[in-house]
């Protein structure tokens, strides 16, 4: 099979296919709890993979690749969310997250994530969750540091709120919540 020319290459292939095996589900559990969806979550990043192909003679430095992968998936999981709320994730598909690798995020934590504007949202999963520091959020969600660190302390305040009072588990944000109100 010959390369099609601007194709990317095999050098493309393989260091996408050592950052897929290695970031895929890592990745997937971010757009998840982004979107709340595990089926579009799953989509979004398979996305952000052909995309990096596609992209890989222009990344200039190789060691960038995860961040691009991550801004990619946030950009993409913004986009394809409806405005407020959408589906659940199901006890099978809920992300293994989390502060201690390997366990799963409290169903009430999840229903208050929801609950919160998308901005503060995404800037609370990447900084807890996918564990970036504040220089980096901005690159992925595309908006300043003051901007980031606005949306952490916002974000945190309101999800404190939001598990104070006590959101069932599981279950969707109750309408008029604090968290909806607001530009994000």
């Amino acid at each position: 099979m010959s390369v099609r020319r601007g194709s990317p290459g095999s050098d493309a292939d393989q260091a996408l296919t050592v950052l897929y095996e290695t970031h895929y589900r890592a990745l997937t559990q971010l757009a998840t709890l982004l979107v709340s969806d595990v089926a579009t979550a799953e989509d979004i990043v398979q996305d952000a993979f052909v995309a990096m192909h596609g992209a890989w003679r222009q990344l200039r430095d190789g060691g960038q690749a995860l961040l691009y992968l991550q801004q990619v998936v946030v950009r993409r999981a913004r986009s394809s969310r409806p405005a407020r709320g959408g589906p659940g994730v199901g006890a099978e598909g809920r992300p293994a997250a989390g502060r201690r690798k390997g366990s799963e995020p409290e169903p009430r934590l999840v229903a208050a994530l929801r609950s919160l504007p998308a901005r503060q949202r995404e800037a609370l999963v990447l900084r807890y969750y996918a564990d970036l520091p504040e220089a980096q959020i901005g690159p992925a969600m595309g908006i300043s540091g003051r901007a980031v660190s606005n949306h952490v302390a916002r974000g945190m305040s309101a999800l404190q709120a939001a598990l104070e009072r006590g959101q069932p588990d599981g279950g969707p944000p109750a309408a008029g919540a604090a968290g909806d109100a607001g530009p994000a």
